[in-house]
Order: C-alpha cells, then structure tokens, then sequence
C-alpha cells in the first residue's frame, strides 16, 4: 500500500492533529481508522492488526504529552473554558435554530439566499430544487472525502489535487446525469408548466454544484473560508438586485450568486493547495489513486448520509404531498 506514513512517530503526530487529548489506545484505533489505516496497513508497519499498531502510537503520543509539547496537557484557564462554553452555545444555537441565522443574515444582508414568492407554485419549484439537490449529492462527497481527510495528513498534496479532480468531475456529472432523470420525469407526469420545470432544473444544479464543492471545505475544516464563501454568494445577489430590473431577471440572481460561491471555492481550494504543496516539508513523491478502493471505503458513510437526508426531509415531502392539481406543493403555514 503506498499510502503509509513513514513511521510510528508520523502516526502519533497524525492523531494528535485530530485529537490532542486522546486517553487509550481505542480512541488512537477509532482516529487511525477515520484517517484511512486500515489492517493492511498495520501489517505493513509489522503489527497483527489495526488494535496492537494503536497501542505502540500511543506509547510514542505519551512521549509527547509527558513533554509537555502538545496543547491537550494544558491545563485550561477560566477564559479557555467561558470561551469554550460560548463557541459550545453558539454551535447549538446554530444547529438548533438555523432559522435564527437565517433571520439575522436577512436583516443585515436585505437580501435572501434563496428567492422569495409569495406564489406556491413558485416556492415549490425552489424548495423542491433544494431537497432534491441536498439529497442527491449528500451521497456523493463521502465517497471521496474519507481518503482525501487521509492524505491531507499525510500532506500528500497530489494526492489530494487528484482525488479533487476526480471528486468534481464524478459529482458535475452524476449531478447533470440527475438533473435529465428528474427533467424527465417531471415531463412525463405533465403536472407542471414548462417555466416551472425550467426554474426547478436551474435551481437544482446550482444548488448541487454549491454543495458539491462546499463538501471539501467541511472536510478539512476551513470554517473561515466557508463563511467567506456564503457572505460572498449573498454579495453578489445583493449586487445583482441592484443591477436588475425585471422580475425574472431578479429571480436569476440568486443563481448567479450561488454559481459565483461554486467558483470562489475552486478557485481557493486551487491555491490553498498549490501554496501547501508549494511550502510543504517533505515530498512524498508521486502516488497511485486507486479509485475503486477510494469508493470502497467511503461506501458505508454513503448510505448513513444519504439515508439521513432523505429522513430529515421526509415530513416536508409529506406536508407538501397534494395529488392534485399538483403532486406536491409548498405549506407556507408549515414552512
């Protein structure tokens, strides 16, 4: 398997990247695991399996702690903990109330992510395009993010240029090859009109590409840059309400914003990497993608995600169910 990391001492300083505060030998197990070693790779580094590899990585970790060269020694001071406790806060809030976030960026912004209507029909077509966008690709970047998470420490920086490019070219395409199934179904139901079935695909491939390439930034944790990148879609949707006139021309300019958040992340992840590769310490040399192992082992964290989306979206598929005239439809009173 060629891509190990050298030695024992690499491993440890691997792990504590995750986690400087780990315990025992199980949690390093768990955080080898998550970072792509597998029983094969501990056979190479001459242990019986992924659990005895563990126990010798921890033994060198305790090297460090006992040193007093990692943070995780630290005894945290009554600002790191009120610190704490207020990213702790802010962190549920978030996820327990989006809408909160959603409100205040609305009030400071004027300006919404997603267009407004006060037409159903309208709404439908955009929050249709929503769901169905997160739930199609919600699939796709667990296949590739595990290894990608892998070689990101290991700086193997071609690695990670590779398993991108192969990212984004599988995704734009699953995605496009989505969008005909979806166009084409719609058309054979012959429910909606025509705009709605064009205002549905626009907003559907948009929003799939947005996730698309958001997915590596989650995966690496540059929270800065993600923020950056939403407070830049917003600005240009601003800037384009300005530039606007028509109705329909406003409409677009949510697309335009969501295209222009899709190219501010390549463009950063392109020179975020070329600088890290540039600067980096060590060269690996050249290493061997191999694809379907790629897939292999993103496949079970696939399927929880996928299944995932598909539960939490399921009372608004529900809600929205009609029959007739038209098979789903906004509740602006539920929404």
């Amino acid at each position: 398997m060629a891509e190990v990391l050298t030695d024992l001492d690499s491993l440890a300083v691997a792990v504590l990247e995750v986690d400087e505060n780990v315990k025992d030998y199980l949690d390093v197990a768990v955080i080898l695991e998550v970072i792509g070693v597998t029983r094969e790779t501990a056979k190479r580094y001459g242990y019986k399996d992924i659990f005895n590899l563990a126990e010798a990585v921890f033994k060198a970790i305790r090297h460090y702690q006992l040193r007093g060269e990692t943070a995780g020694t630290r005894k945290k001071t009554r600002i790191d903990s009120i610190i704490e406790a207020l990213r702790l806060f802010a962190g549920g809030m978030t996820l327990g109330f989006p809408w909160v976030i959603i409100l205040l960026v609305y009030i400071i912004f004027k300006v919404s992510w997603l267009p407004i209507s006060e037409t159903p029909l309208v709404s439908t077509s955009v929050n249709l395009a929503l769901v169905a966008s997160i739930i199609s690709t919600s699939w796709i970047s667990p296949l590739f993010m595990r290894k990608l998470f892998y070689f990101m420490y290991q700086k193997m920086y071609s690695a990670v240029r590779k398993i991108l490019v192969a990212y984004f070219i599988s995704g734009f395409f699953i995605t496009l090859l989505i969008a005909i199934l979806l166009v084409m179904f719609t058309n054979t139901l012959g429910i909606y009109p025509d705009w709605w079935i064009t205002y549905f695909t626009i907003f559907f491939i948009a929003l799939s590409l947005l996730w698309l390439t958001t997915a590596p930034l989650y995966a690496l944790r540059l929270h800065i840059p993600l923020i950056l990148t939403y407070l830049c879609s917003l600005l240009i949707i601003g800037i384009s309400y300005t530039v606007m006139r028509s109705i329909p021309q406003k409409f677009m300019a949510h697309i335009y914003g969501t295209i222009g958040g899709s190219a501010i992340v390549i463009i950063y992840l392109t020179v975020y990497l070329y600088l890290r590769s540039r600067f980096k310490p060590e060269s690996y040399g050249d290493v061997k993608i191999r694809l379907p192992f790629t897939l292999y082992l993103g496949m079970p964290y696939s399927i929880v995600n996928l299944l995932y989306f598909i539960f939490i979206f399921t009372d608004r598929f529900l809600v929205w169910y009609r029959g007739s005239p038209y098979l789903f439809l906004v509740d602006f009173l539920y929404e």
